[in-house]
């Protein structure tokens, strides 16, 4: 049927439908609003930074006074919340409410503060208006809406359903034409919310689908035969005990070495919790079975301090260590291939086409997400079934982690060694600057070290750079100044990091490129300038770089701008996992794409601070279809095998 034979739409409708790749009645019901003009009440806890929203309250207190403007000020109980509701400039309102009124309210929300600014205020509970948006140009949304009206009136299309009943069943979701008829025409926010609810649903066993197919075709090997007496004596001879979490990676690792199949594993560890000595508890067993391992890591700096670690713990073994700049790269080679190398560290050399093994069997890349995708795919070459780890210091919140990760089984490090004393976390105002600075001077007169942070090398845009901040710090600091950026030779970046390094004391101005990589125990102190330019996660990472000893340490980020709240939370949390939570409620999922570059995050529907369940939900019924070969074979499952079946 054309699009013409459907009432309201014309030649022009239809030409304008066609360019939005709307061709028949049935891609015009599929193309679904883009949002509701609404008032749909949320729950308050899972309300987000700046978003408006709508929640119903009782007033307990009202205050008004004049300030720039004319403020009325509500104390709203909602659930179980108490929020302030702010109505600026309208004073005649103060005739309209009491103490004890039920109210609609709608505006922002802040998070930190408790408040929404309202837009709209109404002791009228039961506004349903529900209209949808379509967003498109030239066509009025109300004629879209007579014309999808008309279709589904005279049956003028046919949805087919793509879910098989049982699954409908198991996780309460409407039919595909239910859940259409109601994302147009919603009677109710609940049958809207119903219906929005299946299409993440969809989304999410989608996207888990494309993740576990891997499963279907499992890399078949002989169980890792460590030696677990060898393995107990090198945990007995280190000089501190593993903490709780580490000793429940490692258990998880030798479970998988026990497994007739390749695995693969994330760890995320929190800043400082001690990832390095899981790994190298890793590399020991496959290297007890007779086997080599390989630990690739992103900079050069940090390839020498792990070659080292691994070096002086691992004494019985031969570690080699292969970057761009190593002179005997063909000696390393040789001997790789021979067998006479047990453990090869080193940057992304160690993917190089000339790269051989003669029997790899873990690879562990660190702070993965710093590799391009065929870097990575060329060092998973080097074996056909080595088993894989991922280290990464970015705890990945809950719901990302299982959209990006689904795949992978995953260990989390959270408690940090119990030497390592908490570190002192303040926020300043720029005006705070010249105190902070005689701070800076008292640390390093200690012997101590000392990072100051900017955002950028120079721009007008950023209120500190490399540029303006050691015109700042160079009379006072002199020759102990150091400075490290981008656009230096990686050379002279290791020279100045190995000069600072070793020096009585002394100050490291550089950008964010210092957040993984420098492992200093006599690093005490740090500062960010220009902190609003850097997410919550981030700015965790940098504050990993000090208190690694067992020095008393302090974090101090310096801003003038708004986020002064989302700063300060800092202040209160410690866990990059709690952080990374607050960055995806703030920032959305794109604070942390890089960690894996494909288009698994691209959800029109999920959302990924909230839809913890139903990600959950969906990476369980994945893996029951994979692993069940009459599931597979079933008709109604056929549009789930299609996705299977997709390249």
């Amino acid at each position: 049927m054309k699009l013409e034979n459907i009432s309201y739409i014309g030649n022009k409708t239809a030409y304008i439908l066609r360019q939005n790749n709307i061709w028949t009645p049935y891609d015009l019901v599929m193309n679904f609003p883009k949002s509701y003009e609404n008032y749909n009440i949320v729950n308050l806890d899972e309300a987000k930074h700046n978003e408006v929203i709508t929640v119903i309250g009782r007033i307990l207190n009202i205050e008004h006074f004049k300030a720039k403007v004319h403020v009325i000020k509500l104390l709203i109980k909602v659930e179980k919340f108490q929020v302030s509701a702010l109505i600026f400039n309208q004073p005649f309102l103060l005739k309209s409410f009491k103490v004890d009124d039920d109210v609609l309210i709608k505006g922002k929300y802040n998070l930190y503060s408790k408040e929404i600014a309202v837009s709209t205020i109404s002791k009228n509970l039961s506004k349903k208006a529900i209209t949808p948006i379509y967003n498109i140009e030239g066509v009025t949304d109300y004629m879209i809406s007579r014309a999808i009206n008309d279709i589904f009136t005279n049956k003028k299309v046919e949805i087919y359903e793509t879910l098989p009943q049982s699954i409908l069943k198991r996780f309460s979701l409407p039919s595909r034409v239910e859940m259409v008829k109601n994302l147009h025409m919603p009677e109710t926010i609940e049958k809207l919310n119903y219906s929005i609810r299946r299409l993440k649903y969809e989304e999410a066993i989608e996207m888990q689908l494309k993740l576990q197919k891997g499963l279907l075709n499992k890399i078949i090997r002989l169980p890792i035969e460590y030696e677990i007496e060898k393995v107990r004596e090198f945990i007995s001879s280190l000089p501190f005990e593993l903490t709780k979490d580490q000793k429940e990676v490692v258990n998880e690792i030798y479970r998988d070495f026990k497994k007739d199949y390749q695995t693969k594993r994330l760890i995320q560890g929190d800043v400082g919790s001690g990832k390095t000595i899981v790994a190298i508890i890793a590399i020991l067993g496959v290297l007890t079975a007779g086997k080599q391992a390989v630990l690739m890591v992103p900079t050069e700096i940090l390839a020498s301090q792990q070659y080292e670690t691994v070096k002086n713990l691992l004494t019985s073994y031969n570690v080699s260590l292969l970057t761009s700049k190593v002179g005997n790269k063909q000696e390393i080679l040789s001997k790789l291939e021979s067998g006479e190398i047990d453990v090869l560290v080193g940057t992304h050399s160690v993917a190089s086409e000339y790269v051989s093994f003669k029997d790899l069997g873990l690879i562990i890349i660190d702070e993965q997400h710093k590799f391009g995708v065929e870097l990575r795919e060329s060092l998973f070459k080097k074996s056909e079934s080595a088993n894989l780890i991922y280290l990464t210091a970015t705890p990945i919140p809950r719901t990302l982690g299982i959209a990006m990760f689904g795949d992978l089984a995953t260990s989390e490090i959270k408690s940090r060694p119990s030497y390592q004393k908490p570190v002192k976390t303040k926020h300043f105002e720029e005006s705070k600057l010249n105190l902070i600075i005689d701070e800076i001077v008292e640390t390093v007169e200690k012997g101590e070290h000392v990072f100051v942070v900017v955002p950028a090398i120079s721009s007008e845009l950023k209120d500190f750079n490399i540029e303006n901040t050691s015109q700042i710090l160079r009379p006072i600091l002199n020759e102990k100044l150091y400075i490290l950026h981008g656009e230096i030779s990686s050379d002279d970046r290791n020279k100045i990091v190995e000069d600072f390094s070793n020096s009585n004391g002394g100050v490291l101005l550089a950008t964010s490129m210092i957040e993984v990589g420098i492992d200093l125990k006599s690093a005490t102190l740090m500062v960010v300038l220009a902190a609003e330019n850097f997410g919550l996660s981030q700015l965790h990472q940098l504050r990993g770089r000090v208190g690694r000893g067992d020095k008393e340490s302090k974090f101090y980020t310096v801003s003038n701008k708004e986020d002064v709240e989302r700063l300060k939370i800092l202040e209160r949390v410690s866990s990059g996992f709690k952080l990374s939570e607050y960055d995806l409620k703030l920032r959305g999922p794109g604070e942390f794409l890089g960690l894996r570059q494909s288009g698994v995050l691209k959800a029109k529907y999920l959302d990924f601070s909230t839809d913890y369940k139903i990600l959950m939900d969906a990476r369980k019924l994945s893996i029951e279809i994979i692993s069940d070969e009459s599931l597979l074979e079933n008709p109604s499952y056929y549009y789930l095998n299609k996705i299977l079946n997709e390249e």
